[in-house]
């Protein structure tokens, strides 16, 4: 899509350094980029709207708070997580606490609803996604459905986004990023004058936001992420030692 009359760049879908083991790799971080590191390639891309959507966690989004009251900075933060719910990953926003993992994930969207929140399924037809998102996907009450996610193949993007359209949803995009390089590969653009988080849910229920999606090159992003690895954790031997 393209931006039009919505100005405000937002990134709805990126993970901070939490030392959380890839559960397909577990010698293998999660995420390579500190929560310091999000925010400055925020300010350098003009991304004025911001949710770090770690896993079953929100002290990505605690940290970053801090930060942004502390500096001053014009990044609008949203309280955010990536729940690990049975059926799959959901993207849930503007909540007020962290829902915990392996919940049935009715319940899961019931706890985000019960805090004033809106809950996307994330990336559900990835390859890595649970298979059981996908044979269910239609018996939950998302309020949105993530079909631009710049690390997801084209043709899990395109499923998503039919499904949507099936399911009558808004369809958000996301970078999915895990290292600073892949911060803002796909954004959501909101109008000029939005100013809080509820606007921001607001506008996504309403579809008052476009969406530009540039893929990622997976394969750099694989390189990249082991020897990120690599780095990241010589240097936390090399403080241990000492």
């Amino acid at each position: 899509m393209k931006k039009g009359r919505h100005t405000k760049r937002a990134e709805f879908h990126c993970h901070s350094l939490l030392r959380f083991r890839l559960p397909y790799c577990p010698p293998l971080y999660d995420s390579t980029q500190t929560v310091e590191q999000i925010l400055q390639k925020c300010l350098e891309l003009n991304i004025q709207i911001l949710c770090i959507t770690d896993h079953n966690s929100m002290q990505g989004y605690k940290k970053a708070k801090k930060i942004i009251r502390r500096q001053n900075l014009d990044i609008l933060l949203i309280p955010s997580q990536e729940v690990s719910s049975i059926n799959g990953h959901v993207l849930a926003y503007n909540i007020k606490k962290e829902i915990r993992k392996g919940l049935d994930t009715k319940e899961a969207i019931n706890q985000i609803h019960c805090q004033g929140g809106i809950a996307v399924p994330a990336h559900p037809f990835h390859p890595f996604t649970v298979l059981k998102m996908r044979k269910a996907i239609y018996n939950f009450d998302f309020d949105a459905i993530e079909g631009y996610n710049a690390i997801a193949p084209d043709v899990c993007n395109l499923m998503a986004q039919r499904v949507a359209y099936k399911m009558g949803l808004p369809t958000i995009g996301g970078s999915d990023a895990h290292q600073i390089e892949e911060i803002g590969k796909s954004s959501l653009y909101f109008p000029e004058s939005t100013k809080t988080a509820s606007e921001v849910v607001k506008h996504i229920v309403s579809r008052n936001f476009s969406v530009v999606c540039n893929k990622t090159n997976l394969f750099l992003l694989v390189l990249r992420h082991i020897k990120k690895n690599f780095k990241i954790q010589k240097r936390e031997l090399l403080a241990k030692q000492n």
